[in-house]
Order: structure tokens, then C-alpha cells, then sequence
């Protein structure tokens, strides 16, 4: 029998911290989605404490009548315009390359493919301005469609990422 002389030694020190912090932004994002599903389940709880069950039906009612994950209407710049969305996209790393100027008022489909069933490289791109989308094509407004992601449970990432149903699509490219 030999023995082995060359050795391997995982040692999260040696990682560097651009890694680290690449590697914490994928994390989150990839843990926060049964993250939403159990604050979900867990907050049905909510219904048995009497003081609370009336704010948690009123949030609800809220989700429910709130129909601004269809239309975007309450897109955050600030959210979108995180760092933490650099991380991300410099995780897998994804590049957004400009081939030909757009006009800002003008109305366009992008085809994104290999799409998967998460879609991050489109989401980085589309969802978030990570990639520096709004540098390339000032004054173009992208809108993601997907049902990735579509929780009524939890509806903020799609209204602050501006990720928009199907249905609004054609609602939107119609001009009304």
C-alpha cells in the first residue's frame, strides 16, 4: 500500500472576500425562496392569536387586492440598483453584452436563453440592474416575465424587481 503525499485542505480563509461576499448574495437569494414558504405556513399561526389574526387578515386582504406584481407599478430603482446584485452576477459571472442602441420609448421583447427553471442569468440581467442594464440602454424600461417567483404569499421581490405576469405583457405591448 502507498500512502498519499499530496493532500487537499478546504480552508474557507483562503477564500477571498469578493468570493465570499459573491457566494453570500447566491446563497440568500436561493435560501430566501422556502425561507417565504415557511414565514408563510408559519404566520397562518397568526390566525389563532386573536390581536394579530385581524392585522394578518388585513395583510392578506391586502396581497389579494394588491395588483401591482401584474402591472409594476411600484418598481424600486433603489432595490434594483443594489450591490448586492453585482455580487450575484459575479457569482456565475454574467456579462450583459450592447450590440445595437435602443430607442427609450420604444417597445421590446428579449429572448433569454438557456432560461432554466430559476433563470438567474435573467434575472441578474432583467430583474435587477446587476449587470448595469439601465447604463447600457438609458431610459428603456425592462420588465421580466417569468413565473418563477410568482408568490402571492410573498409579492415585494416581484413588484421591486418589477417582474411582471404574462398577461400584463400583452396589456403592455398593446400601449394601454
Amino acid at each position: 500500500f502507498s500512502k498519499m503525499t499530496n493532500k487537499q485542505h478546504f480552508s474557507i480563509i483562503n477564500v477571498p472576500w469578493q468570493r465570499r461576499m459573491q457566494t453570500l448574495a447566491v446563497a440568500s437569494f436561493v435560501f430566501m425562496l422556502p425561507m417565504i414558504f415557511i414565514t408563510l405556513l408559519g404566520s397562518t399561526l397568526l390566525l389563532f392569536i386573536y390581536p394579530l389574526n385581524m392585522l394578518f387578515l388585513a395583510y392578506l386582504l391586502y396581497i389579494y387586492l394588491d395588483n401591482a406584481q401584474f402591472t409594476g407599478s411600484r418598481c424600486s430603482t433603489w432595490f434594483r440598483g443594489l450591490s448586492w446584485w453585482v455580487n450575484f452576477k459575479d457569482f456565475f459571472p454574467i456579462t450583459l453584452m450592447k450590440t445595437e442602441d435602443l430607442k427609450p420609448d420604444g417597445k421590446y421583447i428579449f429572448g433569454y436563453h438557456p432560461h432554466g427553471i430559476i433563470s438567474f442569468g435573467a434575472f441578474s440581467t432583467f430583474g435587477t440592474n446587476g449587470c448595469g442594464f439601465s447604463e447600457f440602454f438609458p431610459g428603456v424600461r425592462v420588465h421580466l416575465v417569468n413565473d418563477w417567483l410568482r408568490q402571492r404569499g410573498h409579492p415585494k421581490i416581484v413588484v421591486f424587481t418589477r417582474r411582471l405576469d404574462q398577461l400584463y405583457l400583452m396589456h403592455y405591448l398593446a400601449g394601454r
